[in-house]
Formats: C-alpha cells, sequence, structure tokens
C-alpha cells in the first residue's frame, strides 16, 4: 500500500467545501458539497466532519470513481492510480465468483424454469446457452425472468393489441389485469417482456431470433445474440440478393 502521506503528491485531486453533513447511521457519512454533490465517506476515529470543512477527492473528477478522500488536509484513505486499478479488478473477480456459485448452486431450479416455458422460449435460452459459455452465470436470472414475464402477459393479454393497450395502463390496472405480473420490474425488463409477449402472440417462431433483455446495454456479440451469427449474417445476405 503507497504511504498515505505522499497522497499529496498526487495532482489528480480536487477541493471543495462542505455544504451538509448527515450521519446515516450505518457506519457512514453523507457529505453534500459544490451545490448539490454528495458522496458517503466512512466513519473514522481520524476526523468527524463538518459543515465549512475542506473536502479533497482524488480522481479524475466527479463522475468517475474516486481514489481517495480527506477532511482538512486529514486523508481518510488513499490509493494511488495503480492500486486503484488493482482494487477495482480485485471487486471485479470476487464478484465475479460469487455469481458463478450462485449459478451452479441454482442449476437444478433454473433447469426446470426453463423447461416449464413454451417451446420456442426454450429453444431460445438454449440457443443462448450454447453460443454464450458465460451466459449462464451472467445473464440466464434476467432473461429468464423476462422470458417467463412475457408468457404470463401473453396468456393474459391473448392478442398483441391487447398487450400494447396492458402497456398504458396505470400500473394498478396492470396488475389486475395480469395478476402474475412481478412487482420488481424495471422499466426495461418491463417493456422487454411486453414487446417478446407481442413477439409470441404474431411471430412465436421469431422468439429464438429476438435480441436479448440486455443486449441492448452490453451489445449482441457479448450477450450472445441470434443475429451476432454467422447463420444470421448469411441470411441477411440472402435477402439483400432478392
Amino acid at each position: 500500500m503507497t504511504d498515505i502521506h505522499r497522497a499529496w503528491e498526487d495532482g489528480e485531486r480536487a477541493d471543495y467545501v462542505l455544504e451538509r453533513v448527515e450521519s446515516s447511521g450505518d457506519g457512514w457519512w453523507s457529505l453534500s458539497f459544490d451545490g448539490g454533490m454528495c458522496c458517503g465517506m466512512e466513519k473514522t476515529d481520524l476526523v468527524t466532519p463538518k459543515v465549512g470543512d475542506r473536502f479533497t477527492l482524488w480522481g479524475k473528477g466527479f463522475g468517475f470513481s474516486f481514489r481517495g478522500q480527506a477532511i482538512n488536509g486529514i486523508v481518510v484513505w488513499y490509493r494511488s492510480e495503480a492500486e486503484d486499478r488493482a482494487h477495482r479488478q480485485a471487486e471485479y473477480d470476487k464478484r465475479e465468483a460469487e455469481q458463478k456459485a450462485e449459478y451452479e448452486a441454482k442449476r437444478a431450479e433454473y433447469d426446470a424454469q426453463i423447461a416449464a416455458l413454451p417451446e420456442p422460449f426454450r429453444e431460445r435460452i438454449h440457443g443462448y446457452l450454447a453460443r454464450n459459455p458465460d451466459f449462464g452465470w451472467k445473464f440466464l436470472p434476467y432473461e429468464l425472468m423476462c422470458c417467463e414475464q412475457a408468457v404470463i402477459i401473453a396468456s393474459a393479454c391473448c392478442t398483441p393489441e391487447g398487450v400494447h393497450s396492458f402497456r398504458a395502463l396505470p400500473w394498478e390496472e396492470q396488475k389486475r389485469t395480469v395478476p402474475g405480473l412481478d412487482e420488481g420490474h424495471s422499466g426495461n425488463s418491463f417493456g422487454f417482456s411486453c414487446r417478446m409477449a407481442q413477439i409470441y402472440l404474431k411471430h412465436p417462431d421469431l422468439i429464438p431470433k429476438a435480441h436479448g433483455a440486455l443486449s441492448v446495454l452490453v451489445g449482441s456479440e457479448e450477450y450472445g445474440d441470434w443475429s451476432s451469427t454467422e447463420e444470421a449474417a448469411l441470411e441477411r445476405e440472402k435477402i439483400a440478393r432478392v
């Protein structure tokens, strides 16, 4: 670990004046500064922040992760750029290991959920698992939830037009219309589930080929979309020749 006193040799930092200081009650301070910006700082015996104190942040600027904090010149914590890269990589590796372990522990449960889906959705999930060896632990829980919700929505709404009307309803009416609607939906998962329900009701054969629930965020190739395969490229080429 870098000598914490060397933090002041690191010029990638900025100073602010604390405008509000609140105790979160869980070992952290909530600090506000610069007209509304806010971040947390772990409590320490080194210093107790108060309004008007000089607050130093190390890093590329607000909006990026920061590498250290100080109050009135007292360094609370600090990492050099190299240490910060190593720290973030270690955190990423830890999360990845936890995700893989959780996936393996739930494999039988996931297999049962997949088996309970209608055939086009089973083909869709199996396609992703075949195309992307990391799909299971990275993306399966989210994709599977959306597919299950698409089936529930399609069953309740009966037609693509019915799904369209359902999407326009207030939330309480949506829950009454589709009793199995998951209350943990994000805007992305809800919109995707509705779109998949419409496709299933109109063109079920396209379900295995439709873009994934998170491919808009991570990219089709990273996700393992059918559209990124050689088969899809050949099909597009055939269409272009017509």
